[in-house]
């Protein structure tokens, strides 16, 4: 999709444009865009991952006048088809889901519900993935590097976010996910570091 939030003047009245999915009367909050970004069209891919019966909505809020204006044009979705289950067996470079699906064994694991019904993505199977981490609850074995500037944050989506922070995380898509952060504030100086390190990854 094109989203604008177009400003006539000095970007201090410009509303907001939100990315939304509906399902069950339950909406999550997947994108959103604060303020002035100009008066030309930008280009925003939102990952829905595989789901189905769900609504996607625009929400728009107006700024504090007349003067901020918010446009969408050109919507499309893309890798909607649903799964087609076959009876033929996966190959040696496939992974055989819980509905007989075959998806490629490099989608394992990789926080996205390639065979739709999660089973690509279960403890069991993920369980030797080293340094695998959602973020959900901790830093898992993830560590903050003693020598740095100042440190990661967990942050939940639901916490309003400011500028560019995602409106949700990557796991759940919704507002009760959580991601690591860094996020400049004042007084802090420029062109200082955060780090973090995985443990020891070998085969």
């Amino acid at each position: 999709m094109y989203p604008g939030v177009l400003d006539s003047e000095n970007g201090v009245t410009v509303g907001s444009l939100q990315v939304l999915s509906k399902k069950d009367n339950v909406t999550s909050k997947l994108w959103a865009q604060i303020g002035q970004q100009g008066t030309w069209w930008k280009k925003v891919e939102v990952f829905l991952g595989v789901q189905s019966h769900i609504q996607i909505v625009f929400r728009a809020k107006c700024g504090i006048s007349y003067m901020g204006d918010v446009a969408v044009d050109d919507i499309s979705f893309q890798d909607c088809s649903p799964l087609l289950i076959s009876d033929r067996k996966c190959t040696a470079q496939e992974f055989r889901c819980a509905n007989k699906h075959c998806i490629v064994k490099d989608k394992l694991c990789d926080f996205v519900n390639d065979c739709a019904d999660n089973s690509d993505e279960t403890a069991f199977i993920c369980s030797t993935s080293n340094g695998r981490c959602d973020f959900e609850f901790d830093l898992c074995s993830w560590e903050q590097d003693q020598d740095d500037d100042f440190d990661w944050n967990l942050k939940v989506s639901s916490i309003p976010a400011v500028g560019m922070e995602p409106a949700a995380d990557h796991t759940i898509r919704n507002s009760s996910g959580h991601y690591i952060f860094i996020k400049s504030w004042f007084p802090q100086q420029p062109m200082i570091a955060a780090r973090i390190s995985s443990p020891v990854i070998s085969r």
